[in-house]
């Protein structure tokens, strides 16, 4: 597949994923796994969906929040967001930044 072949499919992924982000937040869902994401846009990969999330993310489209087991997308253009997780716990990467680095292990 040629480079701009990639592209365009790359785009198109990218708005699938969106339109089943604005979906979920306008349905008042929990934001969709990688793994459910995985299968709606047909990819192998549990890596795919997280890539196409932050570029959604650096294209000012979607705005993440994660946290341990969950995340919640706010759609920029509508303010939407899916549904807060039932355990809020922060991810662990965002509980060592608020700790300055420090372990958390005890």
């Amino acid at each position: 597949m040629s480079y701009v072949g990639r592209q365009e499919l790359a785009r198109a992924r990218e708005a699938q994923a969106l339109a089943l982000l604005e979906a979920a937040a306008e349905a008042g869902e929990r934001c969709p796994t990688n793994l459910e994401l995985c299968c709606a846009l047909s990819v192998d990969s549990l890596a795919t969906p997280v890539d196409l999330l932050k570029r959604l993310q650096r294209r000012g489209l979607i705005q993440i929040e994660r946290f341990q087991n969950d995340r919640v997308v706010t759609i920029t253009a509508t303010g939407r967001k899916t549904l807060p997780p039932l355990y809020p716990v922060a991810h662990w990467r965002d509980r060592r930044r608020a700790s300055g680095g420090k372990s958390l292990a005890g």
